[in-house]
């Protein structure tokens, strides 16, 4: 497949929440339009949406996927050459292959970095008065954690900041009804209500969406490539003939 770009010429203004939910996204009555939301398919499945659609296509997009999609590896075989093609490989690696000395690669010992307010509670230290809550932040397209999330107590200066992990720990006088208010640039804001009792720790997951996408018809285009030269062009010609 040849390096694909996809981008939206003009962007609808239109709001995604005002949209009617369908299976594959969301119906627009502006327009009388299915627009299929993108954002939380991986680069191949877009790639494979787009190819086999037959029309043009309104979809919602993060901002990082309108972007160049390199070449695709393919997946044809041909059994009958794969003995030969396996020996011009391995000889042309003996060619360009340089001799080196053979060293030992010591695995790399994990370093855990934290900010000290995800270590272990001991619970009969924490004050009769005092909860705490914790866990963790994540994106929830590729449910990556989000660091540096701001985790605040509404109406109030008490709050924290998520680790590195995405990892979050609060501790307060919490009361039944008191809210978390998770905010982060680029994302939307959500707000956690604590429930009527949670003990001394009450572990959470939250995920936030991200608060930037775009809509509209999408501009698929292929990408002129030049031809490699010198030893990458004689490798190209030899990977064309299988």
């Amino acid at each position: 497949m040849k390096p694909l770009s996809l981008t939206i010429p003009k962007p609808c203004s239109e709001k995604w929440n005002s949209f009617t939910p369908t299976p594959t996204g969301g119906f627009c009555s502006s327009c009388c339009k299915v627009v299929t939301d993108f954002t939380t398919m991986r680069d191949e499945q877009i790639i494979t949406y787009l190819s086999n659609s037959s029309q043009h296509v309104c979809g919602r997009f993060r901002p990082n996927q309108l972007k160049i999609y390199a070449d695709a590896p393919s997946l044809n075989i041909r059994p009958g050459f794969t003995l030969m093609r396996a020996g011009m490989i391995g000889l042309f690696i003996l060619l360009v292959s340089k001799p080196g000395n053979a060293r030992m690669l010591h695995e790399k010992q994990k370093t855990e970095i934290t900010t000290g307010q995800n270590q272990q509670v001991d619970e009969c230290s924490v004050p009769n008065t005092t909860s705490i809550i914790r866990g963790i932040i994540r994106d929830k397209y590729d449910h990556s954690p989000i660091l540096g999330v701001n985790v605040i107590i509404k109406g109030t200066q008490i709050g924290t900041m998520a680790n590195v992990d995405g990892l979050f720990e609060l501790r307060a006088d919490f009361k039944e009804g008191d809210v978390l208010v998770f905010s982060f640039i680029g994302y939307e804001t959500k707000e956690y209500v604590v429930p009527k009792s949670i003990g001394k720790v009450l572990e959470i997951d939250i995920e936030l969406y991200m608060d930037i996408t775009v809509l509209g018809e999408v501009a698929v285009n292929h990408v002129y490539q030049n031809p490699p030269s010198g030893m990458k062009g004689i490798w190209h010609k030899i990977k064309e003939l299988f």
